[in-house]
């Protein structure tokens, strides 16, 4: 199996939706309250977890994912809505372990949103990201403390042992970064292999050589970034892909 949809009509419909929450646009899509109950856990192995949460009117799913080892680590908060919802879930989680680290792989709403409110509760929150997204985090009062990642870093920190890989974002063609947790084999691959739709199961079966190919559908990468996405993707031991958006993809 291998999924055909990733990335498709993501703009229109997911920056409508930006807009009418920050800028009181009318967009003839009206956003209901999210609620702590409405958001779906998924413990992709014994320390890592998913929070998955569906949007109806926008028909998309945004996940972020929390690694619990000596260390704690964030990937993505969500925005101010989704973070006010994932809090005390992660709370509950935690216990008395403070969260440490959150992984920024750019600089939208979904990716970052929530930093501040995440920083009240955890003051000593740092962010991991790459040079750009530091500079726009200052440059927008969220964040002074980043430690910057550069194209092919590593981060090791006790039990965490992370990868990074270059990832220039739609649109504005800002630098992101993409993480590989070496630990569990787990790709984090935040806007690519984005699955529109609800989500029935979120974790499907595939390989990774399906999915390697399945990228040269997606219309928001050029045709060199996804045969540098290829190229680093096939040299790394790739379990599962974990996506910002959509269901979770077992590589056998």
């Amino acid at each position: 199996m291998w999924l055909s949809n990733i990335g498709f009509t993501r703009v229109d419909s997911f920056k409508a939706f930006e807009l009418s929450k920050f800028k009181g646009l009318k967009t003839g899509i009206r956003i209901t309250k999210l609620k702590s109950e409405n958001m779906k856990t998924l413990k992709l192995s014994e320390s890592v977890y998913q929070f998955h949460i569906y949007i109806a009117p926008i028909n998309l799913s945004f996940n972020t994912y929390l690694i619990v080892d000596k260390e704690t680590f964030l990937i993505q908060t969500g925005d101010r809505m989704q973070t006010q919802m994932l809090l005390p879930v992660i709370k509950e989680v935690l216990g008395e372990q403070p969260l440490d680290y959150v992984f920024i792989s750019h600089f939208e709403s979904d990716e970052c949103g929530g930093y501040k409110i995440l920083e009240q509760q955890y003051p000593n929150l740092r962010p991991l990201c790459s040079e750009v997204t530091a500079r726009q985090l200052r440059g927008f009062g969220i964040s002074d403390n980043a430690i910057i990642q550069s194209p092919d870093s590593t981060f090791q920190s006790n039990n965490l042992d992370f990868k990074f890989i270059p990832y220039p974002v739609q649109m504005h063609n800002w630098m992101g970064l993409i993480l590989f947790d070496k630990t569990h084999s787990i790709l984090f691959s935040s806007d690519v292999y984005l699955q529109r739709g609800e989500v029935k199961d979120n974790m499907v079966i595939s390989d990774l050589q399906s999915q390697l190919e399945a990228l040269n559908n997606d219309p928001f990468l050029s045709s060199e970034l996804k045969i540098g996405l290829q190229k680093s993707f096939s040299e790394l031991p790739i379990s599962i892909i974990a996506p910002g958006h959509g269901a979770c993809i077992k590589c056998l």
